[in-house]
Parts: structure tokens; C-alpha cells; sequence
């Protein structure tokens, strides 16, 4: 006996290889007063909320950095007066340096990699206010400026051979010593000294206390 489109259905929809299959108009309808019911979590959501009350914790391992310095352990710890001092400089000649020995870009440090090498120097060095800074191709100028900012050092002397960049360096402290005659309650310091010349013709470091170099170009 053919069964009808109607019989067939109804034998689907109560076969037991589909038990969670209603009819087309088995729906369940919500009343529009009773939001709470149409918004309560299911089953799962509660567990994985429990879950989540119940477990620790989590805990992100901090990415290795330059300098021995962890990505969860590096404030923000740049001065006003140093963040001064390098927009100057960035006016003057650019951000990434530049006039370098056979090219046209040559090694920088930006102002946070500067400073955490600062507060290294500080951990684990003794460099203060009464420390004396020679930087060893000094460049531009910017560590030795950064450093009359933080700490605050005794006095900042750079060597440089190219003698470009030593002009360039130069010109940058006197933009910066021009702003702090101009803006005396800017707290500008300047102690910074820049001479064109060749460390290999030093006989000794005295009388600094901390030698910096930089070379990655």
C-alpha cells in the first residue's frame, strides 16, 4: 500500500534514527514579556562559565627583548625634558640619522631603546648624576643628549670621525641650547661636549666613568 507524502513524513519525523527532528511547525514561541527566559544561557555557556570561575589565572609569557629587558617589565620611563630634546633633533635631521659613511641611513637608537639601556646602566652600572659619559661615535648626538636629560650626568662628551655627522651633531646641540635659552622653565639640561676625532688615538678613558658604543647600521 502507497503510503501518502503526509504518511511518510510523520514516519520520519518519528523514526527513531532522528529523534531531535520536530515538525516544520513544532516551534517554540517566547511570550515578549518574559525577556529572561529568551536570553537565559544554555547548559554549555553555564559549564564553560564554571570552568572559568573555577580555573587559575591565566599567565602570558613576556616576550624576550633587546638589552635583557622583558616586553612586560618595559615602562614608559622617557622624561618630558627627553622627549624635547628629540623632537628637536628629529626637526634638525630626521629620525633614522642619516649622512652616514657610504650610505644614506646609518644605526639610530629611537628614544625607548635609548632609554632602557639608561635604566640598565642605572640597575646595574651606578650611572647617576655624578657619572661622566663618553659615547664612542657619537653621531648625531642624541645618547649624549639623553643622558644631560636621565640622569642627569656629571657631563656628556662624544667623539665622532665622520666628520659630517659630527657637524650634524654640532648643529643639534645648538638647536637644543637655543630652545633652552629661549624656554628657561623648560629644564633643558645641555652639560654635552662633541669633538671631531679618532677614539683609537686615546692613550686612556680617563676621566669617564661609563664608555658607550653603538654600531648597527
Amino acid at each position: 500500500m502507497m503510503k501518502t507524502s503526509s504518511q511518510k513524513q510523520q514516519s520520519i519525523m518519528q523514526s527513531p534514527s532522528t529523534p531531535n527532528k520536530r515538525k516544520k511547525n513544532d516551534m517554540v514561541h517566547v511570550a515578549p514579556d518574559t525577556p529572561a527566559l529568551a536570553s537565559s544561557p544554555s547548559a554549555d555557556e553555564e559549564d564553560n562559565e564554571l570552568k572559568e570561575s573555577l580555573s587559575p589565572p591565566r599567565t602570558f609569557k613576556a616576550k624576550r627583548l633587546y638589552f635583557g629587558h622583558n616586553s612586560s617589565s618595559c615602562d614608559d620611563t622617557v622624561l618630558e625634558t627627553t622627549r624635547k630634546v628629540y623632537g628637536i633633533v628629529n626637526k634638525m635631521t630626521g629620525s633614522i640619522g642619516g649622512n652616514g659613511h657610504g650610505g644614506a641611513i646609518y644605526g639610530e637608537l629611537t628614544v625607548g631603546s635609548m632609554q632602557k639601556m639608561i635604566d640598565l646602566m642605572k640597575t646595574h652600572t651606578n650611572f647617576g648624576p655624578k657619572s661622566r659619559f663618553i659615547d664612542v661615535g657619537s653621531g648625531l648626538g642624541k645618547p649624549n643628549l639623553h643622558v644631560t636629560q636621565d640622569p642627569g650626568v656629571e657631563f656628556s662628551y662624544g667623539i665622532e670621525m665622520e666628520h659630517v655627522r659630527w657637524i650634524l651633531g654640532m648643529s643639534n646641540l645648538n638647536m637644543v641650547l637655543q630652545h633652552a635659552k629661549k624656554n628657561p622653565d623648560s629644564n633643558i639640561k645641555h652639560r654635552c661636549i662633541f669633538q671631531h676625532g679618532d677614539i683609537t688615538e686615546a692613550k686612556y678613558f680617563d676621566p669617564f666613568t661609563h664608555v658607550y658604543m653603538f654600531d648597527i647600521g
